[in-house]
């Protein structure tokens, strides 16, 4: 680190569920001008453009979780029916081969 290396500490802030969650390759800001190098100096803008950024890919990620949170649910209801379904048919297999024999 040369001495115009600039280290800026931000004290950490309270995890919420949404901040956990593991960004994805396509999820990315496509911008790659805003994001910083080394030589850019880190600036209240910068990191304003950057949250910005991150609460926006934040924000599909847990509309992307929102849907497949209900389409789960969704094949959870389609399993129960065709275990129900099943069920049946085994019942109506069983009196029809008793009446059979």
């Amino acid at each position: 680190f040369g001495s115009s290396s600039l280290i800026v500490v931000l004290p950490p802030a309270p995890l919420r569920l949404r901040e956990t969650a593991p960004l994805l390759s396509a999820q990315r800001p496509a911008s790659r001008s805003a994001m910083s190098t080394p030589e850019q100096a880190v600036t209240p803008e910068l990191i304003q453009q950057h949250q910005r950024e991150l609460d926006a890919c934040l924000g599909e990620v847990e509309e992307a979780a929102k849907k497949a949170k209900e389409a789960s649910a969704q094949a959870l209801d389609v399993a129960e029916k065709c275990r129900a379904v099943e069920e049946e048919t085994k019942r109506m297999i069983a009196e029809f081969q008793a009446k059979a024999s």
